[in-house]
């Protein structure tokens, strides 16, 4: 096995990261190639009109794809599907040459391919598939879609091809006879590799439950549960889970793809009509297959995190925790998912809608779901608070006690002190989650002689931990800035101050004195308002077209991101502002550094944005150190250009605290990038931005 793979750490495991030279496909000039499209069109006027407007929306969706964040390039898990690829057309050297494959770090189990012969295999799909011979299958079935042409098949046969205007639609998703062929043709490929046929039935189940987590285990109810009396109530855990419903012919009328009934039968005809062969499930060898598994699984588990899905995420350590041993890694994540859950529960209403979920969720997960559902935002708190604690005890790693520390703030926000907390504990009432008849009867007579026992259960998170020199320091240090606030905003010079601040900042705006940053690569859109007559009024929407009208192109929108980041380089210069641009896809300075860098700011971003302004330590803060030390700010800018109007918007943000430094937002009419008008909104941000307060 490959001694770099071997070397993995896996108690401390890092995300992956791109590695080696930079691939051509992420420097490619969208211009250019619509141009090249151009250049060898050939077939009749229609034909090449259809063909160009491809070219522009495929090239252009494809760039999208390779910079959100996603990609892998170099890591062990892409080059494990490219040695499995390799091992599947070891006799077909030039299709070989035309083919490229990275890994998305993606939950949804999916692989996909482009017209440019691009395929995308997700972490999801590399978490749940069980033998290589299965991913050489899904492979096969990819690569016949770029070598019958099905990208471009299909969008010639769409309403958007046929009229010129449409909504921009998924380009990668095909009809249901380029899916039956890709699966009956790809079965062909299959055959001539040295795989055997054994597992490609087993493969049809893991498609059909992909929708569940990777592994089904039991969450235990006393998890959390300590010594010293503190346990979770059995209430806030269901008796039983939800049974997992997957339909195996669930109707397809909605879906590109045929049901899994279909395709499998499909397959299994082919295989009793002679196709089945005997072969090997494993060629690169079965120990390497579930290292890339687990690596694939860890993955997932900060994709969660990042992406907000938490109670999936706290799932996720859980299972990393059962299946892999407990590590640092594992405690991480759950600690993490823990301690954004307490804040999001803090900010929002406990009867928001986003913990509702519980009673749909199938499968062993539906515990967690159920468990973030039920309890209250203060006892969430004091569960992430002890849990943050005791790991930051055993590992002295600063990654629990800052957000440890976070965790105490919220409790003395919610009016809890170290008086509240009992130092001997109280009897609990409910250890485990109540399942059978004589239990619940039990419990019920207990809780008739017992007052208020089950609802403080958590008064006894730090039962015999009361004297910890770093508890009563952190309450202490809370307690006393809470105070210092409450008696602030009491002193009339303090309102004074505020209502001199607000009438500066509306005069002449914000006055940050910040002398560098760095710009994220912008988002341009150009959208058509669009209305539409329901029964209770006109109701207005917008959608983003492809159309002839030569304003709102694919091609446009690439060009004005580009305008924007000059008048931005320009301005700053101008200004005696140090700016780096990140993503700006300049294919003189592309490197892997870079594009590295880029891909954990926006990851970066994509938590911040998700979360919110409730004050987090950022679990992907750890991976954009140097940019913060570095730069200390990033402008993420985004321009909406609706008909004849010009919404300009750009938040800075402190990449040390995540916290907004500047919110600017500016509406201009009859404008578009690189318009006197436009240029001067960007130079007032700049102003704002760079001028000190007088």
């Amino acid at each position: 096995m490959n001694l770099e793979l071997q070397a993995q750490d896996f108690n401390n495991y890092k995300p992956l990261i791109c590695k080696g030279t930079i691939p051509q496909d992420f420097k490619e000039v969208l211009k250019e190639q619509v141009e090249k499209t151009r250049q060898d069109a050939k077939g009749s006027i229609e034909e090449n009109r259809i063909d160009i407007a491809f070219s522009e929306l495929s090239n252009y969706q494809l760039r999208k794809i390779l910079y959100s964040g996603d990609v892998l390039y170099g890591d062990k898990l892409t080059d494990y599907v490219n040695k499995v690829a390799d091992i599947i057309l070891e006799n077909d050297k030039p299709l070989r040459a035309k083919l490229r494959f990275y890994v998305l770090r993606t939950v949804e189990l999916n692989a996909y391919t482009t017209q440019k012969g691009i395929v995308f295999v997700s972490t999801g799909l590399l978490s749940q598939i069980e033998s290589e011979s299965q991913l050489a299958f899904i492979l096969c079935h990819e690569i016949i879609h770029y070598k019958n042409n099905h990208n471009i098949e299909s969008y010639r046969t769409s309403e958007g091809a046929r009229t010129g205007m449409g909504e921009m639609p998924d380009i990668y998703k095909y009809k249901k006879e380029n899916e039956n062929e890709a699966d009956r043709e790809g079965l062909e490929l299959y055959l001539k590799t040295p795989y055997g046929t054994g597992k490609i039935n087993n493969l049809f189940d893991v498609l059909l439950y992909s929708y569940l987590p990777y592994d089904e285990i039991p969450f235990d109810s006393g998890y959390f549960n300590m010594d010293n009396g503190y346990e979770l109530p059995g209430t806030y855990f269901p008796g039983k889970v939800n049974e997992i419903s997957a339909e195996e012919d669930a109707p397809d009328s909605l879906s590109s793809h045929p049901n899994i009934r279909s395709r499998r039968s499909a397959i299994q005809l082919l295989l009793k009509a002679g196709k089945q062969k005997e072969g090997k499930d494993f060629i690169l060898s079965h120990s390497e297959f579930d290292l890339i598994v687990k690596i694939a699984r860890y993955e997932i588990a900060s994709v969660n995190i990042q992406k907000s899905n938490l109670t999936d995420a706290l799932y996720d350590g859980y299972l990393l925790e059962k299946i892999y041993g407990k590590s640092l890694y594992s405690d991480k994540i759950i600690s993490a998912a823990l301690y954004a859950l307490s804040k999001q529960k803090y900010y929002e209403d406990d009867n928001y809608k986003s913990y509702k979920a519980w009673e749909s969720i199938e499968g062993e997960s539906q515990s967690v779901y159920q468990l973030i559902a039920k309890i209250p935002a203060k006892e969430i708190a004091v569960l992430c608070a002890t849990d943050l604690y005791q790991k930051y005890k055993k590992y002295n790693d600063s990654f629990f006690l800052i957000r440890f520390k976070s965790a105490v703030y919220e409790m003395v926000r919610q009016n809890l002190t170290l008086k509240n907390f009992n130092d001997v504990p109280e009897n609990s009432n409910d250890t485990v989650a109540v399942t059978g008849k004589v239990s619940k009867i039990k419990k019920q007579k207990k809780n008739s002689n017992v007052t208020g026992v089950e609802d403080k259960y958590y008064l006894n998170a730090f039962a015999g931990m009361l004297g910890d020199t770093l508890l009563q320091n952190t309450f202490l240090y809370y307690i006393n800035q809470k105070n210092k606030m409450i008696e602030e905003r009491k002193d009339p010079d303090y309102i004074s101050k505020s209502d001199i601040r607000k009438k500066y900042i509306e005069k002449y705006g914000e006055s940050l004195g910040i002398k560098k940053f760095i710009l994220l690569k912008p988002m341009y859109s150009a959208v058509q308002r669009n209305s539409v007559k329901t029964t209770s009024g006109n109701m207005t929407y917008y959608r983003n077209v492809l159309s002839r009208n030569p304003k709102i192109t694919p091609l446009v929108e690439v060009e004005s991101e580009q305008m924007i980041i000059n008048t931005f380089r320009q301005k700053c210069i101008e200004k005696g502002i140090q700016l780096k641009v990140s993503g700006g896809y300049e294919t003189d300075s592309a490197s892997t550094e870079l594009f590295n860098e880029y891909q954990s700011l926006i990851i970066w971003l994509g938590e911040r944005l998700s979360v919110g302004n409730m004050g987090m330590n950022l679990y992907s803060g750890q991976y954009i150190e140097k940019s913060a030390k570095d730069y200390g700010y990033l402008a993420n800018a985004y321009i909406l250009n609706v008909e004849k109007s010009y919404f300009f918007r750009c938040v800075l943000l402190d990449l040390k605290t995540g916290n907004s430094a500047l919110i600017y937002s500016k509406t201009i009419s009859k404008a578009k990038p690189g318009s006197k008008k436009s240029i001067a909104a960007i130079d007032e941000l700049l102003e704002r931005i760079s001028r000190l307060e007088n």
